[in-house]
C-alpha cells in the first residue's frame, strides 16, 4: 500500500474528527465533560455555553449541560462542562465505571450520546419468529469484531466489509444494494454501499446497520460471524 492509499484509508477509518468517545475509567470523567480540541476544530461544536445531551431522536429528552470556554492559543479554544448537568446525565443513564460513551453532533447545541455498558445482561434467547426466518447458509463466511467506529449514532454508523470477502463475491454486489441481516433477536434490512477511488475500493453496510446492532444487543468488542444465504441475506451470530 503506497502513501496515498494509506492516507485514504486513514480518512475513512479515523472518524474521531466527527465524533469522540469517553471511557469511564477514572473518577475525573464523572465530574466534567471536556470536548476534544480536534472535535471542536472540525465541527465547530459547541457554538454556545448552554447545550444539551440527548440519547434518542424519538423522545427528544434533553439533559442541559453548561460549558465554559478556555482560550488555548492560536485562535483555538477548549470547552469544558461546569455545574451538575454532566453528573446528572451520568446518574440518570446509570453510567458506571468501564462504560463507553460515543458522542456525535446532533445540532448546533446538542450532542447525541450512545452508551455501551460493559456488563449489561446479554440476551441469549432467540425469538421463535426470528429463528424461523433463519435459513441455512450456502455462501462465504466472514467475521468482524465490533469497534467504536461501527457504533456511531444514527446514520453515521456503518460496518466495513473485509476486502478479501468483497473481492471474492465482487464489489458491484454492494453498490446501493439492500440486504437482510438475520440476527439472534431480530432481522433488519440494511443498505450497502461502495466507495471507489482510482486506487482502491471500500464496501460497507450503512443505513439500517445501527438499528440491527441495537435490536440484537451487540456490544463493543463482540466478534460477529456473517454467513451468506443466497445473494441478499446474511445470518449473523456471535462467534
Amino acid at each position: 500500500m503506497d502513501e496515498q492509499d494509506e492516507q485514504e484509508v486513514a480518512e475513512i477509518e479515523d472518524v474521531r474528527q466527527f465524533y469522540f468517545t469517553v471511557n469511564m475509567l477514572t473518577r475525573s470523567r464523572r465530574t466534567h465533560l471536556e470536548i476534544p480540541e480536534a472535535f471542536t476544530d472540525k465541527t465547530g461544536w459547541p457554538t454556545c455555553e448552554e447545550c444539551a445531551l440527548v440519547t434518542s431522536t424519538s423522545d427528544r429528552r434533553d439533559w442541559p449541560v453548561h460549558f465554559r470556554f478556555e482560550d488555548v492559543g492560536g485562535g483555538k479554544r477548549r470547552a469544558r462542562s461546569v455545574g451538575h448537568g454532566w453528573t446528572v446525565f451520568l446518574r440518570d443513564q446509570n453510567v458506571r465505571s468501564g462504560s463507553l460513551l460515543i458522542l456525535e453532533v446532533m445540532d448546533s447545541r446538542s450532542l447525541a450520546v450512545t452508551i455501551c455498558h460493559p456488563d449489561s445482561p446479554r440476551k441469549h434467547v432467540v425469538k421463535t419468529q426470528e429463528a424461523a426466518l433463519r435459513r441455512r447458509s450456502d455462501g462465504p463466511v466472514f467475521t468482524k469484531t465490533v469497534r467504536a467506529s461501527h457504533l456511531r449514532p444514527g446514520l453515521a454508523a456503518r460496518l466495513d466489509l473485509p476486502t478479501s470477502y468483497w473481492r471474492e463475491v465482487g464489489a458491484e454486489r454492494f453498490r446501493d444494494t439492500w440486504f437482510t441481516l438475520v440476527g439472534p433477536l431480530s432481522a433488519v434490512r440494511v443498505k450497502s454501499a461502495a466507495y471507489v477511488t482510482p486506487t482502491q475500493t471500500f464496501c460497507y453496510l450503512s443505513r439500517g446497520w445501527s438499528d440491527f446492532v441495537a435490536l440484537n444487543d451487540f456490544k463493543l468488542g463482540d466478534t460477529l460471524q456473517f454467513a451468506a444465504v443466497g445473494t441478499a441475506e446474511f445470518n449473523v451470530s456471535l462467534s
